[in-house]
């Protein structure tokens, strides 16, 4: 998100001046264990720790958003779950879980893209039969047919 020096002016107001200067967000990894009591698998010091300046009046939705287009996915049933939509027709899906009733285009693809391996599916949108890539875990679509269930702690792509 980008940051803007602040105007002169706020340093004789310094009552404003808070809604103004960038807020330092740490996000931190903490190493999991599982079921039966053993770390996770390990993940690179450029995960363990990330550092955003974002504005104080930045909304919860678009800060997680600007994260999750930004951060790789680790979870490994997630990614399953993308691989599999795969070949299927997708619905767009409301915030509320349930599916449009038809299939608004179908996934031709599934990579890791950037250095970060975010992942990404690629869709042919019905609609107009236009190629776009779309962020697998902001992009709101569900399978058709029955789906596998998302993972345990993640958001429904």
């Amino acid at each position: 998100l980008p940051v803007v020096p602040l105007p002169p002016y706020l340093s004789r107001a310094p009552g404003l001046r808070v809604l103004c200067e960038p807020l330092v967000v740490v996000l931190r990894n903490e190493p999991e264990t599982s079921a039966d009591g053993s770390l996770q698998a390990f993940r690179p010091p450029e995960l363990q720790q990330r550092w955003l300046q974002v504005e104080p009046l930045l909304r919860i939705k678009d800060l997680e958003r600007s994260i999750l287009l930004t951060s790789p996915i680790l979870d490994h049933a997630f990614l399953a779950w993308c691989v599999s939509l795969v070949g299927q027709d997708v619905a767009t899906s409301s915030p509320g879980g349930s599916a449009s009733p038809s299939p608004v285009a179908r996934v031709l693809d599934f990579r890791l893209a950037t250095p970060l391996r975010i992942p990404v599916h690629t869709v042919r949108r019905y609609k107009d039969e236009s190629v776009v890539d779309l962020v697998a875990s902001v992009h709101g679509f569900v399978g058709g047919g029955p789906p596998p269930p998302p993972p345990r702690g993640g958001r429904m792509p």
